[in-house]
């Protein structure tokens, strides 16, 4: 039989049926079926007894393929139902793809500073979204960005007037997708530093480009229908159909019933295929409902037994989700402002740049010569420091504006949970309105599934590969010992190599990460909150022109680091981990200092995150200034900075106690010896919090026999037990102290001096003392004493210290 045309009848499904030429009885038929275009003479005769003779032509025709047709749709144990058919969503878009797609953006943002891990999560998150933006493009190009033109009725021969059902498929990806970049783009440092950033920016414009014209399509057209057509499935007599709607004896199918066993239906809407884009001969499927989507969806079926019109609740969700991504949206362009720096900077530049003078304008405009010239030509030489009415009104209006954008980022942060959730649900909601192309046992469904999984396999092989290592070596070395040595000194060896585990849990650690981050999601909000409470009261103190590291953030053995290089451009002729104070590695004096060590000497220089995003918050710098004030309105006012002051130690002390950094650093060192540091030399340098650490690494530990540090260097160390951690160094450790230092005093420090100073050859160590400084000098954070002679005194001491013991270190 040809299928050269179709036809659709103008009745219902149970007008009668009269007799005469088979051609046109069915003709005026309600089903769409292909038919050749004459009659295949073929006549019906309907008795009284409502006995039916069909009388045909059998010459040329192979019964034996016809017949089971015939006897299927003459059965007497099955019941012949109505269907609407439709195209199908792709199979990329069909419900596993998505939930994994979900779920992987999750896993990459929760476990994100699993660097590896993560990194794959988010490579395929990625690559499916950017492939969807892809089709997207390639989609409305191929409709000539001018879908749909058709709402209702239906078209057996050309379905373009109603659009594409992968418009809907597409939708939730680019949309959870610009979600989700909100608060990266905005927040996320590691983002900020990564090499990889321009990929994420180029992402970036893709998505929100993307999302924008899938906000302009959902708005022009809101969501359209699609082109149904109605035809038949035949199905067992004891189909329950207990979860299908029926009204007016059409069924509104649920999709477990139709594909259950018990049913076992078998539909002509494969034999359906008008002309689309993309689906070029691509059969339809039956249109059938997941039971969330029809109670949603489908309300008043006495009046709508097709569900043509969604219900009114369905409706008002689509409209607050709409409404909600024109926010994403606006949230999402203001996030790509802050792209290359924080967004307190963004911030900081919004107030300079809005209250700017005529003069402020000129310097940042011009230098030099031709400055001084057009200063002198507009007399504008002198600041004008009289604060008039206009100049107040200036300021107030800079600061609002600079404050609206910073809360308008703080909006996107605390938004975007429930943008993502609520976008997930409402168009999930929607889509179990509309066939997937395979089932979920299908391989089309699942074998994304596998793909990611091997990825995320492949970058945790990686870690396991090292710890396996690390295991074998152990053994060995236990085995080796135990011939080598007594049991007293095995126990002492074993005390030296330090029987915690060189390997970072990694379940546990994340775990207490990620719950880490949500119970103390309060107290970083308040520590925000404070931080710009005072820089309202003061911007231009805390609007100056900030410096960022020259280096770049990479991911380096699990961890988050920010890499100095040597400015000369030569190979490093070692290396320097620096671990910094309680404010952490993002800290900009710690930047400077790692930029300067790369630049003076030639060092490869790395800042690890070793407290995984826990560093305490820079107002505390004011508060300890605050609480060395002499007047008695600073005495009155100790009590409030104090609070405000352990309000933000006590929360950093929980997850950056060393019984729980210590075993990271450790491993991080252990894992630098082995592959980078294998035949360059190693040092350390550590402030305050990180001195601590730089001690205990001068202990002697070693990982396949070499030295985990070939040199060391501190300044204010802090958390020491006097003299027992001193007494344990066996690397040569360079002290820098000051003078009025609470947590190191000048007896210990010359207590120190004695014990480094009496170490033998290839161990000896040194104390400087710095007259007249304080605790954080060498960060530059000394509340007592801002000369920068000091540190740039102590940053020499390192680097001679480095420069002394790296000579002749060869391996």
């Amino acid at each position: 039989m040809a299928s050269q045309s179709f036809f659709e009848g103008n009745g219902s499904f149970w007008k009668p049926v009269g007799n005469g030429s088979l051609f046109e009885t069915v003709g005026a038929s309600y089903p769409l079926y292909p038919r050749g275009v004459s009659s295949p003479g073929a006549d019906i005769t309907i008795f009284p007894n409502d006995t039916t003779v069909l009388t045909f032509d059998s010459t040329g025709i192979k019964l034996s393929l016809a017949l089971p047709i015939i006897s299927l749709l003459l059965d007497a144990d099955r019941n012949i139902w109505p269907v609407s058919c439709t195209y199908p969503l792709s199979g990329q878009y069909d419900h596993l793809p998505r939930v994994l797609f979900y779920i992987l953006i999750v896993f990459a943002i929760l476990f994100r500073h699993r660097t590896r891990i993560a990194e794959a999560a988010l490579g395929v998150v990625m690559s499916y979204s950017a492939t969807a933006c892809i089709h997207l493009f390639v989609l409305l190009g191929a409709y000539k960005f001018g879908l749909p033109w058709e709402t209702l009725g239906r078209d057996v021969e050309d379905a373009k007037a109603y659009g594409d059902v992968d418009f809907w498929g597409i939708a939730p990806v680019v949309a959870v997708s610009a979600i989700v970049l909100i608060p990266i783009l905005t927040w996320s440092e590691s983002f900020k530093g990564s090499r990889g950033k321009a990929i994420i920016v180029y992402w970036s414009l893709l998505i929100f480009v993307s999302f924008a014209i899938i906000c302009s399509y959902v708005y022009t057209f809101g969501t359209w229908y699609f082109d149904r057509i109605e035809s038949v499935t035949s199905c067992k007599k004891s189909c329950p159909m207990s979860r299908s709607f029926v009204s007016q004896d059409i069924p509104l199918w649920n999709v477990d019933d139709y594909n259950s066993d018990e049913c076992q239906c078998n539909d002509f809407c494969g034999l359906i295929s008008p002309d689309a884009p993309l689906r070029k001969k691509q059969g339809m499927v039956p249109l059938l409902y997941y039971e969330p989507s029809q109670n949603h969806y489908c309300r008043d079926l006495n009046e709508d037994p097709l569900c043509i019109y969604p219900s009114a609740g369905a409706r008002h969700l689509s409209l607050a989700v709409f409404s909600l991504w024109v926010v994403a949206l606006f949230l999402g362009l203001l996030a790509l402002l802050g792209v290359n720096s924080s967004s307190e900077s963004v911030r900081n530049t919004i107030f300079r740049a809005a209250n700017m003078t005529c003069r402020d304008v000129v310097t940042t405009i011009f230098k030099g010569q031709r400055q001084q010239a057009v200063l002198k030509k507009l007399r504008l030489q002198t600041p004008h420091r009289h604060q008039t009415a206009y100049r107040r009104f200036r300021r107030l209006v800079a600061k609002s504006v600079a404050a609206l954008y910073y809360g308008l980022a703080f909006v996107g942060l605390v938004l975007s949970p429930v943008l993502f959730a609520t976008s997930i649900i409402a168009i999930e909601l929607f889509l179990g309105s509309i066939s997937t192309s395979e089932r979920s046992d299908a391989i089309g469904s699942w074998a994304p599934w596998v793909a990611a999984m091997l990825v995320l396999l492949s970058s945790a092989i990686i870690r396991l590969t090292r710890i396996l290592v690390e295991i074998v070596s152990r053994t060995f070395t236990k085995i080796r010992w135990l011939i080598q040595y007594s049991s007293e000194e095995r126990r002492e060896l074993e005390t030296l190599e330090n029987r915690q585990s060189h390997v970072e849990p990694f379940l546990e650690e994340s775990i207490e990460h990620v719950g880490y981050a949500m119970m103390h999601s309060y107290w970083y909000f308040a520590v925000r909150i404070k931080a710009f409470i005072e820089w309202w009261r003061d911007p231009e103190k805390y609007s100056v022109n900030e410096y960022r590291g020259h280096g770049v953030l990479e991911g380096l053995h699990g961890l988050d680091v920010y890499v100095a290089e040597p400015a000369s451009g030569q190979p490093p002729k070692g290396f320097i981990v620096l671990i910094p104070d309680a404010f952490g590695w993002d800290f900009v004096n710690i930047q400077l200092m790692a930029d300067n060590f790369a630049r003076k000497k030639d060092y490869r220089v790395y800042v690890p995150d070793f407290m995984n995003g826990h560093s305490a918050p820079l107002y505390i710098i004011d508060k300890m200034k605050a609480l060395e004030g002499k007047t008695w309105w600073d005495t009155l006012a100790k009590p409030y900075h104090g609070f405000w002051l352990l309000y933000a130690v006590i929360p950093w002390i929980i997850p950056n106690r060393f019984s729980k950094t210590f075993p990271r650093v450790k491993a991080f060192f252990e894992a630098l010896r082995r592959n980078e540091g294998a035949h360059l030399p190693v040092g350390v340098t550590g402030y305050c919090w990180g001195g601590n650490h730089v001690v205990q690494l001068a202990a002697g530990h070693k990982a396949d026999g070499k030295p985990l540090v070939d040199a060391a260097f501190t300044a204010h160390p802090s958390m020491l037990k006097f003299y027992g951690d001193i007494e344990k160094i066996r690397v040569p450790t360079s002290f820098a102290i000051p003078s009025s230092d609470p947590l190191m005093s000048l007896e210990q420090a010359e207590g120190t001096r004695k014990i480094v100073e009496a170490l033998p050859d290839g161990q000896k160590g040194e104390v400087q003392i710095y007259e007249g400084y304080a605790h954080g000098f060498a960060c530059r954070i000394d509340p007592k004493n801002a000369d920068p002679e000091g540190p740039e005194r102590a940053e020499n001491q390192a680097l001679a210290w480095f420069e002394k013991h790296f000579e002749g270190i060869v391996y």
